[in-house]
């Protein structure tokens, strides 16, 4: 048999048994299919990535910052201030999340690619 076809598959089978396992880089993670899904403008899609990338990894810091983007942009932005005000005070935010919070605050659209 095929040993690459093995690795595959072995990664492919820990992927599921681990939800956290990124072993295999092939395979997009639940966080850049949501990135991908929100860029389309699918943003039922994109949340349902964010929720299992969180289920997976609640630390998952770009997730939430996504979800954020969902939240923002289906009209909740109480829901994504409230969101990202929690990487602040978990003390996981970046400089483009305080961005991100401050555009939010602002009333301004931001995207995962900046204002």
């Amino acid at each position: 048999m095929d040993s690459k076809w093995i690795n595959t598959a072995r990664a492919a089978l820990l992927a599921v048994a681990l939800p956290g396992f990124s072993g295999c880089s092939k395979w997009p993670s639940e966080t850049a299919l949501g990135d991908r899904s929100f860029r389309r403008g699918a943003l039922e899609r994109a949340a349902r990535h964010y929720d299992r990338a969180l289920e997976a990894d609640p630390a998952d810091a770009a997730a939430w910052r996504g979800r954020g983007n969902v939240l923002a942009e289906n009209g909740e932005p109480d829901r994504a201030i409230a969101l990202l005000q929690g990487l602040v005070d978990a003390g996981t935010a970046e400089p483009d999340d305080l961005k991100q919070l401050d555009a939010y605050r602002r009333g301004v659209p931001y995207y995962l690619g900046g204002e």
